[in-house]
């Protein structure tokens, strides 16, 4: 009980310090505003609101020190006359600048977006289709599942805003990689697990073909990929230019195939499904062979689900009915179309919308809000023959995205993305044109637009802020919830299966070590008992070999020899015997190591008179018994058919065969006189 009330009292005070920390921030960026100081304020701001989201304090201060440091307000006094103050306000801005980077990546990092996988439930049993009659089955096409996803504003103009000013200091080019890498290079500061830092996700959802009884006819299963993409780049020339984060649409992340690795137009759901499309461009998905028999197929439906061993669930939702895929013959309802989908890069995709002059005319307003994977809405996509088949646009907006807009078709009004970095003119007409900006104020400044543009017929309003954008971001969150929660678990499952996967590891390599340094350690007893053990003959060996020379000397008959491993002591004791003077009856049956008399054993040796020789000998070399002529007896421990093998091999003279090898038998000619007692017959 005790204990449980410490650990409270701990982290209330821990909470207590982390609250009186961000206030103390919350304080220093107010004196820092007010002293004029804007990086700082700004720094200060960030910081705050990477750890507390919902201080709307901070959140409105932040606004004003970007606004202040977008317009080149940065507190710090770079016009110097003297040469030494002025190299060190440059390296204080560089400093600053330094900082508030490092806080704005951490703050977009803090803020994760929230992806929602969209689909559509139409089947369309018709183009491109396969018909099998004699087995029931038919191909149906259905459009692929597409992406929205919410991003907080401030992901957006944070990053354009302060890549845009900190480019235009011209001492920036020599500031170092780091600080011209941003964000890229401030990813490291990240903690591993941050999604900005892990770099990709990879999901895993089945498309189920249903009939009108929810029974399952086909699925197909897809993988996909969300990486992240580089967030800025230096121009040819020297010049700088953002694409915000991913290509804006995807504020952070780039959407790829798991088959493909080219980032630039593969923002679509990548692949391993069949499908007629190449591989990671899947814009229909084809259920092939489907059986149809007893099967209303006007009832078909189509159902997305997470795949049940997907590491990371994403929020599932049907489009609503209005939206209108990109490739669909549906070209929406009343004067209005609202058009999503992956769009293609080559035009294709709103040339398919502009064939039919009298249908595409008729629409005052033509919502792209929904559509994905086009940057650059100019000229070219829209094709300068096609403009006219466009005359009657009331409305244009625009897809979360777009970057660079080319007003080639005649409309009277336009809703942009605050992803807009450039606006064009070219087939205006005289209009009047109304923009709407999904951006600020203060961003809009930092967009390039045409000089034709600039004269007052081009009205802006700024209605769509970042109050609504956070509304659509707080609703996602509360839909991503349980998903995210999902993940969470997956992610703390695999970490804990990881850890157990290197304990496990561990305890294997631990005790792989035991093992082997056990066996080390036996084996050196082992040799060790085996040295001591050798010794031990040896000192024995020696021992004998003086106590048999010793009786030789003495003049003793009987002398019985044990096994003798040295040939120097063997050589010793047959020396011996040969330098004998009186009678020896020498028994070598013990000597069970012996393999060989080698010659000149026992040569000219006359106090020998029998020998025991052990079955194991099996050569007798060149003049081993030559002038033994006192040898009246052999003792031999083997069989009759041992030694007659012996005797034969013994007359062959020169024979190099078995174990005798080539000797004179003459000269083993008291030998061969002897009596032969053989032990066994």
């Amino acid at each position: 009980m005790k204990l449980t009330k410490l650990f409270i009292a701990v982290a209330v005070l821990l909470a207590s310090a982390g609250v009186a920390f961000a206030d103390d921030l919350f304080a220093k960026g107010i004196e820092a505003e007010k002293a004029g100081k804007n990086l700082e304020a700004l720094t200060c701001f960030l910081k705050v609101l990477t750890e507390d989201k919902n201080n709307a304090d901070a959140e409105k201060h932040m606004y004003s020190s970007l606004y202040a440091v977008g317009d080149g307000k940065y507190g710090i006094n770079t016009n110097l006359s003297n040469s030494g103050e002025k190299l060190q306000a440059f390296i204080q801005l560089r400093d600053a600048w330094d900082e508030t980077l490092s806080a704005a990546t951490k703050f977009v990092a803090s803020n994760r977006p929230v992806f929602e996988l969209r689909y559509f439930g139409n089947i369309i049993p018709q183009e491109m289709t396969e018909f099998d009659y004699n087995n029931n089955t038919m191909t149906f096409k259905v459009n692929a599942p597409y992406f929205k996803q919410y991003c907080p504003l401030e992901n957006d103009e944070i990053m354009q805003i302060l890549d845009f000013e900190f480019r235009k200091i011209e001492e920036a080019k020599n500031w170092g990689n780091k600080i011209n890498g941003f964000p890229k290079t401030y990813i490291d500061e990240l903690d591993d697990s941050n999604w900005l830092k892990k770099g990709e996700e990879k999901y895993s959802f089945d498309v189920c073909l249903q009939d009108g009884n929810n029974n399952t006819l086909a699925t197909k299963r897809i993988n996909y990929t969300v990486s992240l993409s580089v967030l800025c780049h230096l121009e040819t020339g020297g010049t700088f230019e953002t694409s915000g984060i991913g290509s804006s649409k995807y504020s952070g992340f780039r959407i790829r195939s798991d088959n493909k690795g080219d980032w630039g137009e593969k923002y679509n759901v990548g692949s391993n499904a069949d499908s007629y499309e190449s591989e990671g461009e899947i814009e229909e998905i084809y259920f092939s062979h489907v059986p149809i028999s007893g099967i209303n197929t006007s009832k078909l439906k189509i159902i997305v689900q997470n795949a049940e061993d997907s590491l990371m669930p994403i929020y599932i939702s049907k489009s609503p009915n209005d939206l209108v895929p990109i490739h669909s013959k549906n070209k929406g309802s009343g004067n209005t179309v609202k058009i999503c989908g992956r769009l293609d890069a080559r035009g294709g995709a709103i040339r398919h919308w502009s064939d039919a002059i009298g249908e595409v005319k008729d629409y005052a307003n033509i919502d792209f809000s929904n559509a994905y994977g086009i940057s650059e809405f100019t000229t070219g996509w829209f094709g300068d023959s096609y403009f006219i088949r466009l005359q009657n646009i009331q409305n244009i907006i625009f897809p979360s995205g777009a970057t660079s807009i080319d007003f080639a078709v005649p409309f009277n009004s336009a809703t942009l993305p605050v992803s807009t970095r450039e606006v064009f003119d070219k087939y205006r007409h005289g209009r009047k044109v109304s923009i709407h900006f999904c951006g600020s104020k203060q961003l809009w400044k930092h967009i390039f637009v045409a000089d034709s543009l600039n004269d007052g017929s081009l009205s802006v309003d700024f209605l769509y802020g970042a109050d609504e954008r956070k509304k659509e971001m707080l609703a996602a969150r509360e839909r991503d919830k349980p998903f995210k929660e999902a993940r969470l678990a997956a992610e703390k499952k695999a970490e804990e299966e990881r850890i157990a996967a290197e304990k496990k590891a561990e305890e294997e390599r631990i005790a792989a070590e035991k093992k082997a340094w056990e066996e080390r350690i036996a084996a050196a007893k082992k040799a060790e008992e085996e040295r001591i053990a050798a010794e031990a003959a040896r000192k024995e060996e020696e021992t004998q070999v003086a106590n048999v020379i010793k009786l030789i000397s003495s003049g003793e008959k009987n002398i019985k020899i044990k096994n003798v491993y040295s040939e120097r002591n063997l050589e010793k004791i047959f020396a011996t015997v040969r330098e004998a003077k009186g009678k020896i009856n020498l028994d070598l049956s013990e000597m069970t190591n012996l393999s060989e008399i080698p010659s000149k054993a026992f040569i000219d040796c006359k106090a020998l008179r029998t020998i025991t020789i052990p079955a194991s000998v099996g050569k007798i070399g060149r003049w081993a018994f030559s002038g033994c002529d006192n040898l009246k007896k052999v003792y031999y421990n083997g069989t009759s058919t041992q030694w007659k093998r012996l005797e034969d091999r013994t007359r062959n003279i020169g024979l190099n065969t078995g174990n005798m090898g080539p000797f004179l038998a003459s000269n083993n000619t008291p030998l061969m006189k002897a009596e032969i007692i053989c032990k066994n017959k």
